[in-house]
Parts: structure tokens; sequence; C-alpha cells
């Protein structure tokens, strides 16, 4: 009879419940972003890339290249209501970090620029909380993403009398698929039942680490050049220690020493969110 008693309390408290609490919530969202270099460059990271000819490529450091604008979608699945996990794909497509270096005792001017575009996927975790018409939230997860950069150097050597030499290099750089974290704080604003307009804050942290590089154009004087470069002048492998006696057929890549690309970021996003 007590069995039978508390079997039929606890249905009557499960018919009580809000469906609410079980239920499983399910959204998209559409948004545009843009974003600025998390950190500065200074001078000095650039100026210590001019090791490799006819690209200064193969230096200790290269700036940074997290600078672009782009958009996102993102599918949600709020389970509970205060955390949802979230699936998002998005698409930044990188504006040049540029640098020059005017040296008029040397004779030679150079401008270097980087730019990245960058495919990512961003599953994550969000908290939020209510109130009235506004959600505040945070999320934070891992990142995956594919990165395909571009670095391009002007160079320009004047001597005496006035003679000038030009020269203009534009590289392909690639690199194996990143690993990083991102996160943002942000709030949404219901519109109506199903509609919701948001606005965030939003990091990225992640470094590219590059396999390959290919020269895919070289001029001099505003002449086409490339094809009077051998293939280890415009192929190269990243290794993380290249043989300094290693000697290399013109048929084959040159390994210069790995380094990693910044491409971290901080900046804003936007958009609309709908209750499916």
């Amino acid at each position: 009879m007590r069995r039978t008693l508390s079997l039929c309390l606890l249905c009557v408290s499960m018919a009580s419940t809000p469906m609410s609490v079980f239920a499983m919530e399910v959204y998209f969202d559409l948004a545009a972003d843009g974003a600025i270099n998390a950190s500065m460059d200074d001078t000095n990271r650039w100026r210590d890339v001019a090791v490799m000819e006819p690209t200064s490529l193969a230096g200790p450091a290269l700036p940074s290249a997290g600078s672009g604008w782009g958009g996102s979608a993102t599918l949600g699945f709020q389970f509970v209501e205060h955390c949802a996990f979230e699936i998002g794909v998005g698409f930044r497509r990188g504006l040049r970090s540029t640098y020059s270096n005017d040296n008029p005792a040397d004779g030679v001017f150079q401008e270097l620029s980087l730019s990245a575009d960058v495919l990512r996927f961003t599953p994550a975790l969000v908290f939020s909380s209510k109130v009235a018409r506004w959600r505040p939230y945070a999320r934070v997860g891992p990142m995956l993403a594919f990165a395909y950069m571009d670095w391009r150097e002007d160079k320009q050597l004047r001597f005496a009398g006035g003679a000038q030499y030009k020269t203009t290099t534009e590289v392909d750089l690639n690199g194996p698929l990143l690993l990083g974290l991102h996160g943002a704080v942000g709030t949404t604003m219901r519109v109506d039942e199903s509609l919701s307009f948001f606005v965030e804050v939003a990091y990225t942290g992640v470094a590219a680490a590059v396999a390959k590089a290919k020269i895919t154009r070289y001029e001099v004087d505003g002449q086409d050049k490339l094809g009077t470069l051998a293939r280890n002048e415009k192929d190269f492998v990243f290794v993380d220690q290249p043989s300094a006696s290693k000697t290399y057929s013109s048929d084959s890549p040159r390994e210069v020493v790995s380094k990693r690309f910044r491409l971290s970021s901080i900046g804003m996003r936007v958009g609309l969110r709908v209750d499916l």
C-alpha cells in the first residue's frame, strides 16, 4: 500500500513539474564579426625577418595576422535553463598587417605585410542568466581552424646617381589543422517569442605552424621573373632544425626554420538568433 502511494505521489509530482525543465530548446544564429590583433607587434619582430632571398620569410619571428572581418553560423542546444552546447562554423577574411622600413643610409626601402584567411569550427559551452528580455551569457570552448596565409614583400634599393632596383615577392603559406581556444561575453535581447538580437565581445587564441611555403609572384622592376627561380629558391619546407651542411639540388625544396604565426584576435560579433 505504501509502495503504491509513493508511486502515485511521484506521478503527481512529475505531472505538476513544468516541461521546460526537461525539454531541450534548439536555436540557430547568424552573425557578422570584425576583429583586430590581440597583441601589438613591435618593430623588431618585423626587422628580424631578413634572412633568405628572394624573400625574408625565414627569419626567427613573424608578426601577427589576426585582424579581419567575416561571418559565422551556430546551432545551439539548451538542455537546461542556464547552460547550452553550441556547434559553430565561421570564416574570417584577413586584413593585412604591414610594416615599412626606410633606411636612407643603406639605400633600402622595405615594406612587409601578412594576412590570413581562417576557416574555423567552434564547439562551446554557454552559461547564461535571464533578466526580463535580456539574457547575459559567457561562452568558452576549443577551436579547430584551417588558415591560408599570404606574405608579401616589396623592396626598393636606391643607388648613388639615382638608380633604383625594385622587387616584389608574394608567398603562399600552408599549415596543418590548428587547435586553439575561443571565448566571448555578451547578451541577447528578445524581440519576439522566437527572435532575438545579440552582441558580444569575442576572443580567439591560436598560432599557426607553417608546413610549406611557395613563392607565387616574383617581379624585378615590374617584370615577371618567377620563371628564373629554381625550385629551391621558391619552394620551402619548414622543419625544427634544418641542416646547415645540407646541399640542396635546384629541383628540391629548401628547408627553413619552422615558425608559428600568431592569429589571436579580439573583436565584436553581432547577429540574430532564431529559436526553433
